[in-house]
């Protein structure tokens, strides 16, 4: 097998598996997202009975994880697969295999 052969397969295998995990971390995010809008009360009183958190505490505690989350999953995940996605195209239109 050629060597720009097996570069291209082992650039789209990575693009694939951050692309999953793209999506399985925004689902994470999404699910802690749900979870607090549809149990957001009942989710309060478990954590103060473990750590004594205000309400405004609280939310200011999950809301900024969510968007560190958030900010994680997409400079790990979907900046990396953009950027080899770019690489695979360009390498396309200008007649080479990758």
């Amino acid at each position: 097998m050629p060597e720009h052969a097996n570069q291209d397969r082992v650039l789209r295998t990575i693009a694939r598996l951050l692309i999953w995990a793209f999506m399985i971390s925004m689902l994470g995010l999404v699910f802690w997202f749900t979870i607090l809008t549809l149990a957001g009360d009942w989710v309060y009183q478990f954590h103060t009975r473990l750590i004594p958190v205000t309400r405004d505490n609280f939310w200011l505690v999950h809301y900024g994880g969510m968007m560190l989350l958030k900010i994680g999953i997409f400079s790990a995940f979907l900046a990396p697969y953009l950027a080899i996605r770019v690489v695979i195209w360009r390498d396309r239109q200008s007649g080479q295999e990758v």
